[in-house]
């Protein structure tokens, strides 16, 4: 069984401004496909790839924005590894779905400066 995660909120973006700002950010990302994206006038929906990496072996993430007001929408988000006998995510299934609210805007980006030392934050 994959590792999955999901996640249900109301954010207050315009359905055709969230639509745009998630799919521009993913156009720029090398380690990222877009597999499926459509807009209707009420909803949206993505479906992202994750490719693989020394941390991960690929996640899918599945992004469906429903149009609640003009000003107001439903995002509910799952991220699950691509292979069925992942134990352990290392919380990257939850990284993905921040990453859609830090482009949103919905929480802040988190911005490391300095220098990385091992075992310290």
């Amino acid at each position: 069984m994959a590792v999955r995660k999901e996640k249900e909120l109301e954010v207050n973006v315009p359905l055709n401004k969230a639509f745009q700002m998630i799919e521009s950010e993913f156009r720029k990302m090398t380690e990222t496909v877009m597999e499926e994206r459509e807009l209707t006038e009420t909803a949206g929906f993505f479906k992202i790839f994750f490719k693989k990496s020394m941390v991960s072996n690929g996640e899918y993430l599945t992004v469906n924005m429903e149009k609640l007001d003009e000003e107001k929408l439903k995002l509910s988000m799952v991220s699950e590894s691509k292979v069925e006998k992942t134990v352990h995510d290392w919380g990257k299934n939850e990284k993905n779905m921040k990453l859609i609210l830090e482009i949103l805007g919905v929480v802040k980006k988190d911005e490391k400066k300095g220098v990385y030392y091992p075992g310290r934050r």
